[in-house]
């Protein structure tokens, strides 16, 4: 769901398997893909990296063909609901219950109908092993960027173009 405007974009989800902290710093995830990180925003995602190596929690990395990394998201797994608009009606606040955190899901994103749809269909399924959901997120901005299937959450890769 994830796509950047105007360029190619490839994402990856997975677990940190090696994590090399030089300059450029690199990591590899669990599906073998490997990544570089900018300079200027190793600081600001090495205890992300350092968290999902050390406690095997899986990550999205967003980033273009050359794999050199443009974002780096944690996830979550849950059933969201979505909890009405913010009061500037510019996202959806979405909860993740029992996290008392609330996310947002902006409308001007070009993936806010597919993963609103994933998570209305999600909350709809009986079944609660199937409806739980993979939810990746902007740490930062406690903004929602992609959502999958909790099976599909940890040695997925796909590509998108633009």
């Amino acid at each position: 769901m994830l796509q950047e405007r105007n360029i190619t974009s490839t994402t990856a989800f997975g677990f940190v398997m090696e994590f090399v902290d030089t300059r450029p710093a690199r990591i590899k995830l669990s599906d073998g893909s490997k990544w570089f990180i900018a300079d200027d925003k190793i600081n600001m995602y090495r205890m992300l990296i350092e968290y999902s190596r050390d406690y095997k929690e899986p990550i999205l990395l967003a980033g273009n063909n050359k794999f050199q990394t443009i974002g780096i998201f944690s996830t979550m797994l849950g059933i969201p609901e979505l909890n009405g608009e913010t009061k500037d009606k510019k996202a959806i606040q979405v909860s993740v219950p029992p996290s008392p955190q609330l996310f947002r899901l902006r409308k001007d994103r070009p993936w806010f109908n597919a993963i609103k749809t994933a998570i209305v269909e999600a909350k709809n399924l009986s079944d609660s092993t199937v409806s739980h959901l993979c939810i990746a997120f902007d740490s930062f901005e406690s903004e929602i960027v992609d959502v999958r299937p909790a099976s599909n959450c940890s040695l997925s890769y796909t590509k998108w173009d633009s």
